[in-house]
């Protein structure tokens, strides 16, 4: 009796798994024909060009911010990234963010002066020591250079400092005052006189410089040593000139009719509180990539030349002529008197970052 109940017990277990086969068998040939899940699509892509290639620190630090956003607004929006210049160079992506056939650019000062001009007074040679002194000056005036780009179609989202632009030769230079008789790179298309006076300036893209520093059609460029290395110029650098002839920046343009198209929420989450933490971590980032680029150069034998402080404020001053042809040109007067103002009471200590208003 009792195998007997013990061999139905079996029989009903065994009627019972293979009514769950058969079950199964037909949702699992149901699953297997059907689609896998689908994420929502962003509501909003966001097309961003840069002449920044694929794979350096730089554009690291965007992909990854970028994608950071796309989780904080539950991915609602979506980030293409255009880099290399696949676009064209940055006048050509500046003109496609005016007109709206993309959204945003992250860009060069020469790029930037060309969407807005007043911006210019940023590249004066000389105007500020170091990059603190940059940082000083956009953090004061931030309001100021966003206003004049809202006149222009285009909002300026974020501007920072990329690093201090010594002077990096393939000749050797006795002073700075040699460069005058050495060829020199330009950016064609800017409308920014970016050469020192007198200068054999050679006018031309990103992508052109490489080849003619090899072939010896430029001798002198100049840059943060990390732009200097990104780009592929350090193969041809021997002597490098401490001194900060200009404090290069960076900058983020957005199409404004875009802009106010976007969400509140995502504005104001991402183009103030998430786009300002970002840009102090980057700037931090930024200056390390400069250290170490740098530390680079040396080790591949560069040679380090100190200019002397009082030659750099004789430049200073030799250069401060050139400072006021740009006035009415490219920016008013009482910007660039304000900005020497704060610059004199930030030397001075009358004036710190913290107490800047």
């Amino acid at each position: 009796m009792k195998m007997f109940y013990l061999t139905r017990t079996n029989l009903y277990w065994m009627i019972t798994l293979l009514l769950c086969f058969a079950l199964l068998i037909p949702v699992a040939n149901s699953l297997a024909g059907s689609p896998p899940p689908q994420k929502e699509k962003p509501q909003y892509v966001i097309r961003v060009g840069t002449m920044l290639p694929t794979g350096v620190s730089h554009m690291k630090y965007v992909e990854k911010n970028s994608r950071e956003f796309e989780a904080l607004t539950g991915h609602r929006l979506k980030f293409e990234l255009y880099a290399g210049g696949v676009l064209g160079d940055e006048f050509a992506m500046v003109k496609m963010v005016q007109e709206g056939e993309l959204e945003g650019a992250l860009l060069s000062p020469f790029g930037l002066a060309d969407a807005v001009p007043e911006t210019m007074i940023l590249s004066l040679p000389f105007l500020c020591r170091d990059e603190y002194e940059m940082e000083f000056i956009l953090e004061k005036y931030e309001a100021v250079f966003a206003g004049y780009a809202r006149e222009r179609g285009v909002e300026l989202l974020g501007v920072f400092p990329a690093g201090c632009s010594p002077v990096f030769s393939t000749v050797p230079l006795s002073g700075y005052g040699e460069i005058k008789d050495k060829k020199v790179m330009t950016f064609e298309t800017s409308t920014f006189p970016n050469r020192p006076s007198g200068a054999d300036s050679i006018p031309l893209s990103f992508s052109e410089v490489e080849p003619a520093l090899n072939s010896g059609k430029v001798e002198v460029v100049f840059g943060p040593p990390a732009v200097v290395v990104t780009m592929g110029w350090y193969p041809y650098i021997r002597y490098a000139y401490m001194t900060c002839v200009t404090s290069t920046i960076g900058a983020f343009i957005f199409n404004s009719d875009r802009y106010r198209n976007l969400p509140e929420d995502i504005r104001s989450d991402f183009f103030t509180e998430f786009l300002r933490k970002q840009q102090t971590m980057n700037q931090k980032l930024i200056r390390r990539d400069n250290e170490i680029a740098m530390l680079g150069l040396m080790k591949r034998g560069v040679k380090i030349i100190q200019i002397p402080p009082e030659e750099m404020e004789r430049r200073r001053e030799a250069t401060k002529p050139f400072w006021d042809s740009g006035v009415g040109k490219w920016y008013p007067r009482e910007l660039l008197d304000n900005i020497l103002r704060d610059l004199e009471a930030y030397r001075a200590g009358e004036v710190t970052m913290e107490n800047k208003n």
